[in-house]
């Protein structure tokens, strides 16, 4: 008996294996790791477990399956002063509310 063909989209979140007697379920082999009950995968955070590859002057952000490396850089007449976060480097004279706003990355 074939229990994936049996039981396709309803026994395994990804894929079915079926096995003399029995099924097994997989998950794709990068990215994701399967969960407790071994019928569903849960994505891998690679930023949080440091298992990423960015360079020190990117920032990791996590995606589904994967990360991405990203860099970050300030506007003119900013400043980083955190590996997200701008702040303007003076505020230019006469300005209403005290000049530029601090400035953050925007994500995506």
């Amino acid at each position: 008996i074939d229990e994936c063909a049996q039981g396709a989209g309803i026994l395994c979140t990804f894929r079915c294996l079926n096995v003399p007697g029995s099924y097994q379920c997989a998950c794709p082999e990068q990215g994701y790791t399967m969960t407790a009950n071994g019928r569903s995968c849960k994505d891998v955070d690679e930023c949080a477990l440091g298992t990423h590859n960015c360079s020190e002057a990117e920032t990791c952000h996590n995606i589904q399956g994967s990360f991405r490396c990203l860099r970050f850089e300030c506007p003119p007449n900013y400043v980083q002063v955190s590996k997200t976060w701008c702040v303007p480097t003076q505020a230019p004279s006469g300005s209403l509310h005290g000049g530029p706003r601090p400035w953050r990355v925007p994500c995506g």
